[in-house]
């Protein structure tokens, strides 16, 4: 069985982003964390991020 990725796009300062990767933590271990705060996303990973997601920016 193949194990998914999970990636979470993780704001320190922010309750609920902390909440959510202590519940990831809780489940596994594999996955990734990005600090988009100290490092900004590129204009490409945001456009990948909203096509993965569906959504049109706002």
């Amino acid at each position: 069985m193949k194990m998914e990725h999970f990636k979470i796009y993780h704001n320190t300062r922010c309750r609920k982003s902390r909440e959510g990767l202590a519940i990831l933590t809780s489940v596994t271990n594999q996955f990734e964390v990005v600090d988009y705060i100290n490092n900004p996303l590129s204009k490409l990973e945001i456009k990948d991020l909203l096509l993965k997601l569906g959504i049109k920016p706002l």
